[in-house]
């Protein structure tokens, strides 16, 4: 079985930036914190945006077999 690391060269898409990430990403941690925000201390204090992250990926037809491991 051949592995092959895919945790480069996502996009992240969210209110106010788009652009290239590596994997693991917290894209919370650089928003500015407020006491005001849902969850307050239980979620650190950081807002709660939606962020959707997407990659392509190429595969070679030469195999018909692929699993997909995330952990």
């Amino acid at each position: 079985m051949r592995k092959i690391c895919i945790s480069k060269g996502w996009h992240l898409q969210l209110p106010g930036f788009s652009g290239p990430v590596d994997l693991p990403n917290d894209y919370s941690i650089t928003m500015p914190r407020s006491k005001d925000v849902p969850g307050a201390a239980d979620n650190g204090f950081f807002p709660t945006e939606t962020g959707t992250y997407t990659k392509e990926l190429f595969l070679p037809v030469s195999s018909s077999h692929y699993i997909l491991d995330i952990d």
